[in-house]
C-alpha cells in the first residue's frame, strides 16, 4: 500500500498504471485543468484557451465521423 498518497487523491485511472508519483500528480493536475469550466476572468486567457480546446475536440470528432 502506498502510504505517500493523500487521502483526497482521486482513484487511479488506467492511464496512471506504472506512473511515478510525480507523473500521477502532473496527470491529475492536467486533467483538472482540462475539466475546469471556463469561469476564470477573461484577462488571463483561460476562457479563450478552453474555447480553443473545445473547438479542437469538436473538429477531431467531425473528422473521425467523416473518415469512417
Amino acid at each position: 500500500m502506498d502510504s505517500g498518497g493523500q487521502s483526497n487523491d482521486p482513484p487511479a485511472s488506467p492511464m496512471m498504471n506504472g506512473a511515478s508519483q510525480k507523473e500521477r500528480t502532473e496527470i491529475t493536475k492536467k486533467s483538472k485543468e482540462l475539466m475546469t469550466p471556463a469561469v476564470a476572468d477573461e484577462k488571463d486567457g483561460t476562457i479563450q484557451r478552453q474555447t480553443l480546446i473545445i473547438e479542437s475536440q469538436a473538429q477531431q470528432i467531425k473528422n473521425e465521423i467523416f473518415t469512417r
